[in-house]
């Protein structure tokens, strides 16, 4: 039984990418959002996609920074008015968003990401060994937009492009996330290799700050609904997994205990 629910998945990346049949280094960079204590639900969230997609992005990027005036697009940050958004209005701040998701929309990349409320992950907790396993709900999570990293970088049928992961620095994760890296990395060598840096010094990791916080808002409503699917999310996410290819999962408690039953099983 699969713990993932697919809200939209390109089976062949080559229509994701638009890759041909030479090898392009993928990039994918990941952020986490509800980390923070009491926080309901718990998200990591990023974007997978070729070295050049995310070039031209940066370059994008870099003019709607400079054209609003602030040094990094921080989802929280925005939505509360406050750090380098304190004061704005609403329109100016819905403006901001709208400019950076089209950022995001126009290029060839592939959003990933996984979700869990602290309710699913208790209840599995206390059912099964997860918390043993992966300790905490962001390192589940962690682990499985890796997996998802993994799984949409083939190209065809026989060869696989190299992946680089990075993340955004956590520095009480990146012992246990190094770990979990170093492991895909051996098993898997079309991981190239990974990284951690800070969303100021990493363009991108800006927005897989977008995808993480939209994706953590979402499983926020799917708390509140007792683990029933939403007709719909926030528009922003709405219109970000309309316009990029999505691989994601708000996982159920029932999801994380069948994920262990199957770990177990091998």
């Amino acid at each position: 039984m699969s713990a993932f629910v697919p809200m939209r998945v390109l089976n062949d990346c080559v229509f994701a990418y638009g890759c041909t049949n030479g090898h392009a280094v993928l990039k994918a960079y990941f952020d986490d959002s509800g980390t923070h204590n009491g926080a309901d639900a718990i998200a990591m969230g990023g974007l997978i996609g070729r070295a050049d997609e995310w070039a031209a992005l940066e370059v994008d990027w870099r003019a709607a920074l400079a054209d609003f005036g602030i040094q990094k697009m921080r989802m929280a940050s925005c939505e509360n008015a406050r750090d380098e958004f304190l004061g704005w209005s609403r329109d100016r701040r819905d403006a901001a968003i709208a400019r950076f998701r089209d950022i995001i929309s126009r290029r060839k990349l592939m959003i990933l990401f996984s979700a869990v409320s602290r309710k699913a992950w208790d209840g599995a907790a206390s059912r099964t060994i997860i918390a043993d396993i992966f300790g905490q709900p962001i390192d589940f999570c962690f682990n499985t937009c890796i997996q998802n990293a993994i799984r949409t970088s083939r190209t065809d049928g026989s060869r696989d492009e190299p992946i680089a992961v990075i993340f955004d620095s956590r520095d009480e994760s990146l012992t246990t996330w190094s770990r979990v890296s170093d492991g895909y990395k051996s098993r898997y060598p079309k991981v190239a290799g990974y990284s951690f840096s800070s969303m100021t010094e990493v363009l991108p990791l800006q927005a897989a700050d977008m995808v993480a916080y939209e994706a953590f808002v979402a499983m926020c409503d799917v708390r509140k609904r007792d683990g029933a699917m939403p007709n719909s999310f926030r528009d922003n996410f709405e219109k970000l997994t309309d316009a990029v290819p999505t691989r994601g999962a708000f996982h159920t408690e029932d999801q994380l205990v069948a994920y262990v039953e199957e770990l177990l099983r091998g």
